[in-house]
């Protein structure tokens, strides 16, 4: 068979501290039931039907691939502000050591499918979004449970646009350096831009579980935070070319 990329669309949500060693294995298994009836519950609302979805997990939290028949624009709108009344109703009767706080991506590519899964770049990226240094301080920093990173791809092919419900005066521009990846990618922190809750702090660089790194803060304007290095025409599908 003749090895041909397919295009998903890739959500992945981590727990926030999910393996910190007060937590019993009861209550780590109380906490994915919750988050799994959460995105359930979010799935359904947005209509997204199983058949074109593939969801594993990877540990501390759960990788969604979307068919091409899915509309990305679904994954922040209304995908989005279910997971965060989901996540709202699941904490107030949750106990503290069972609260959940995610990180989130949203991300989109063309990915290989082999005899053991599905690999790709795309995937990487999405990944080293999801646990960069700057993602984890943002959340750490919140008064909300949860914090969404989008790729540039994203950005650029969806949120500017303005589809549906979806506002890009709540993204924020930062820079993500881990590993093999040197990228822009863009931060919402749900209820810090808009609803007079606590401000988000401005952009920063950092490299992926960095806790050396001295945060650097800058106005949330492009491009005068971009590594000039880096040139401004090697965006291609959310990653440096």
């Amino acid at each position: 068979m003749r090895a041909e990329p397919e295009h998903r669309g890739i959500l992945a949500l981590d727990i926030q501290g999910f393996g910190r060693l007060e937590r019993t294995n009861l209550v780590r298994a109380r906490m994915r039931t919750g988050l799994h009836r959460i995105l359930g519950n979010a799935m359904t609302a947005a209509e997204i039907v199983p058949e074109h979805v593939e969801q594993t997990e990877y540990g501390d939290g759960v990788l969604v691939l979307l068919g091409p028949q899915v509309s990305k624009a679904r994954l922040l709108h209304p995908v989005l502000p279910r997971l965060l009344s989901g996540l709202a109703r699941y904490n107030r009767t949750a106990p503290d050591a069972a609260r959940l706080r995610l990180r989130v991506v949203v991300h989109a590519g063309e990915l290989l499918r082999d005899a053991h899964g599905i690999t790709g770049e795309d995937l990487i990226l999405a990944f080293r979004l999801l646990d960069a240094e700057v993602v984890r301080v943002r959340l750490a920093r919140a008064a909300a449970d949860l914090v969404l990173v989008v790729s540039d791809a994203i950005y650029q092919g969806i949120v500017k646009h303005g589809y549906g419900r979806i506002d890009p005066a709540v993204f924020h521009p930062v820079w993500v350096t881990a590993k093999e990846v040197s990228t822009r990618a863009w931060l919402h922190v749900p209820g810090t831009d808009r609803q007079g809750m606590r401000p988000a702090p401005a952009p920063v660089a950092a490299t992926s579980r960095s806790r050396t790194s001295p945060l650097h803060t800058a106005t949330p304007t492009l491009p005068a935070w971009a590594p000039p290095a880096v040139p401004a025409h090697a965006y291609v599908q959310g990653r440096v070319q």
